[in-house]
């Protein structure tokens, strides 16, 4: 009845639920995915399912050596500029089936921002993301699966990575990182080392003489 008389937004945020674990029985779950995969397939609109029970995320980093942890909440990492730094999704589908998502997103924000935000209960838009790590096509396949994300920092600062965005058919679940069960993560970018020098040749100057000068720039 659902299905035939309610928006089709409600119909698939139905659909979501029933393949939580304790929920739809496992021979039911072939026929709620072939009915899902036929109702995301028909719709004109993208729509947003916020914190759908479909899929689990753990979002964590790869094998950083500054790691500080507070409170077990937050993980804080330090790199430099130009420095690249991994960020690793593990996504657990429950579908019963697999599925090719269109984009796979992680978005960064300022840390001042994240702050406000929590104080203030509001949400952070996407125009107010400082860095989106997007991935291209990815199989997701029923079970445990591992996504890892590039990111190579182009200014200082301290970055929170906010939430998680996962776009199928004409679905896009987003998740925030604060509802997860792993500590939220902080990127403190610092100034890096300087690795170009300039020196000059020779190093004095006469007065009242014209002199060749030799500028020597070291890239690094």
């Amino acid at each position: 009845l659902q299905r035939q008389f309610e928006d089709p937004t409600t119909y698939i945020k139905t659909l979501a639920k029933c393949f939580a674990p304790q929920n739809a029985p496992e021979k039911a779950r072939s026929i709620l995915f072939t009915d899902l995969v036929a109702v995301a397939s028909v719709l004109t609109k993208r729509k947003l399912l916020p914190e759908a029970t479909l899929f689990q995320n753990r979002v964590e980093l790869v094998s950083k050596d500054e790691l500080l942890k507070d409170d077990g909440k937050m993980i804080c990492c330090v790199c430099t500029i130009g420095e690249e730094s991994k960020i690793r999704n593990l996504v657990e589908s429950r579908l019963p089936e697999s599925i090719e998502l269109d984009t796979v997103t992680i978005d960064l924000i300022p840390y001042k921002l994240y702050v406000t935000a929590q104080e203030d209960e509001t949400e952070v838009s996407e125009i107010e993301s400082t860095e989106a790590l997007r991935l291209g096509h990815c199989t997701l396949n029923p079970g445990i699966n591992e996504v890892i994300y590039s990111w190579l920092p182009r200014q200082q600062g301290q970055y929170i990575v906010s939430s998680l965005c996962l776009g199928w058919k004409s679905l896009e679940f987003a998740y925030l990182t604060q509802n997860m069960s792993t500590p939220i993560i902080r990127m403190d970018v610092t100034p890096c080392s300087p690795s170009q020098s300039l020196s000059m040749s020779p190093d004095y100057i006469l007065p009242g003489h014209e002199q060749a000068i030799d500028f020597i720039l070291e890239t690094g």
